[in-house]
């Protein structure tokens, strides 16, 4: 009896002991790591001094900075969202997790400026961190500094010192609502033993569909780790119900019934593609639609403003508008150079263009938002971040892929001269976005029931 139990146990333990082991690829991996770090450092120092809030940034990702004690609520559970994106899951999450009585003490984290002004934005009372870069120390100093009980990894980001890491200490680590790219598969196959081994620091996988968990199935990561639990960005979507914010209205000049191109989360060379349709629309009669372009990054607004003004005129940019400048005439095109307006934006669309996907190889962006909002939704071909989330819209009529410019810009003039079908099909939209919702509750569900959280 008692030799049986101590098997159990070791049977147990020998996943976490082999994801902690280390490896010759760990000393080449390492080695990598530290030469990146002799060229990363001293960006980072000089970055310090010219820009307090970018070396405050790269303080944390180097480990250096303090991170919040845990304040007791219950065991620390990490949440972490590389971006933006996937910060705005930690909340339906969290919801969920409240919902079936789970004790915890969350601490967010991210890895970019964006998804840390995000965790402000949404989590102002909760503890908040920034993601350590993963060189040789950075992963280990950061949970000793944490202390998580576990960790919670909203869709991928699976890096291998922080993986060994947190085997190393016992940390139980998830991935949920999980994507597993058939790039990051093939990435993975050239080192599959290597990538077994850290795989299998992660308890459980609870992925967005059947594609995905097939690859992890490749790489030896067995079925009692693996569940289909569906994707958190169906239940984090906007509410349509809600009124959009007169604030913004009143500064982007928007007058009730008037049509409305958002360009949203763009990235080059959409913006120069969307302000060339725009200017062609003109030529062909359509003078009075508003274009908005929210670019997914701020910090290319002054080159965008540039770029934009040669093509279509001075664009009001939001900053100068909240400061008091005229609100834009119609046909003015409008740039949005702060962070975390985008679900607000598309709230006034007529039709939405979602970027990362059209000339350059982002693999789209979030489409479900201004779907669920009623809004009809254009993008590119190259979605391979959200191959499903483009399919279910495709499926219902509520989207349109443009391989190219002119493509952009027939479907753009077809949508504006026809705008009872471009509300047909932003209904459609939202209405097939409705029996997906859910997956926060069977992900709750799952991390309750395999200890990686407490009740």
């Amino acid at each position: 009896m008692h030799n049986s139990a101590n098997a159990s146990t070791a049977a147990l333990h020998a996943p976490r002991r082999q994801a902690a082991a280390l490896t010759v690829f760990d000393l080449f991996y390492g080695a990598v790591g530290l030469l990146a770090a002799a060229c990363v450092i001293p960006v980072a120092a000089w970055r310090a001094r010219r820009d307090g809030a970018a070396g405050a940034r790269w303080r944390g990702r180097l480990a250096l900075g303090a991170v919040p004690v845990p304040i007791g609520n219950g065991p620390r559970v990490l949440f972490h969202g590389v971006s933006l994106g996937e910060v705005k899951l930690v909340a339906p999450l969290l919801r969920a997790l409240t919902a079936v009585g789970a004790k915890l003490d969350p601490l967010i984290t991210s890895t970019t400026p964006a998804g840390l002004a995000e965790a402000e934005r949404l989590f102002a009372e909760q503890p908040r961190a920034v993601w350590p870069i993963d060189f040789p120390t950075c992963p280990g100093r950061f949970l000793a500094k944490a202390k998580p009980q576990s960790v919670i990894l909203l869709e991928h980001e699976l890096w291998p010192t922080f993986l060994r890491q947190a085997a190393r200490r016992s940390i139980p680590v998830a991935v949920v609502s999980g994507r597993f790219s058939q790039k990051s598969a093939n990435r993975c196959s050239s080192v599959a033993e290597v990538a077994a081994r850290r795989l299998s620091a992660v308890e459980l996988f609870a992925m967005q569909s059947e594609p995905h968990a097939e690859r992890l199935r490749r790489l030896r990561v067995p079925d009692s780790r693996i569940v289909i639990c569906g994707n958190v960005k169906f239940d984090g979507l906007p509410d349509p119900r809600a009124v959009p914010s007169a604030e913004l209205r009143r500064c982007l000049g928007i007058e009730p019934g008037e049509q409305v191109v958002v360009a949203g989360s763009t990235h080059g060379p959409e913006e120069g593609a969307l302000a060339r349709a725009a200017a062609a629309l003109r030529q062909q009669g359509l003078e009075r639609v508003r274009w908005i372009f929210v670019p997914r990054h701020t910090q290319r607004s002054e080159a965008l403003e540039q770029e934009i003004t040669s093509i279509l005129g001075p664009p009001a940019r939001l900053t100068r508008l909240r400061a008091g400048a005229p609100a834009p005439s119609a046909g003015t095109p409008i740039l949005i150079d702060t962070l975390g307006e985008l679900e607000s934006v598309y709230r006034f669309a007529t039709i939405a263009f979602v970027g990362g996907s059209l000339g350059n190889d982002r693999g789209g962006q979030n489409m479900l938002e201004p779907a669920a909002l009623g809004v009809p939704v254009l993008h590119g071909p190259r979605v391979a971040n959200f191959i499903e989330a483009a399919e279910l819209l495709q499926s219902a009529g509520a989207s349109m892929v443009v391989a190219d410019e002119a493509a952009l810009q027939a479907a753009l003039a077809e949508w504006l001269r026809n705008p009872e079908e471009a509300a047909r099909r932003g209904a459609a939209g939202r209405a097939a976005l409705e029996p997906h919702r859910g997956a926060s509750a069977r992900i709750a569900r799952e991390l309750l029931d395999r200890g990686l959280v407490a009740r």
